[in-house]
């Protein structure tokens, strides 16, 4: 195979240096770091949120179930 890219005038480090060129500059952006940050910082404010929200649903049924019991009688 390799012969044959030769032959077609390519040679595997020429059809390299693209590659490694991009993958140098996508390892030198930062830019993406910041968004991989918000989208943690977002994920364990939902997290908090979601362990909030069933303890308050629990407490919600708790006052349900004591004013259901207080009107029956």
């Amino acid at each position: 195979m390799n012969e044959k890219l030769a032959d077609e005038g390519w040679s595997c480090t020429a059809r390299l240096v693209p590659v490694l060129t991009r993958l140098k500059r996508f390892t030198a952006d930062n830019s993406g770091v910041s968004a991989i940050e918000y989208g943690l910082i977002i994920a364990i404010i939902g997290s908090a949120i979601l362990a909030l929200s069933s303890g308050i649903q629990s407490g919600f049924d708790n006052v349900g179930k004591i004013l259901a019991g207080a009107f029956s009688r």
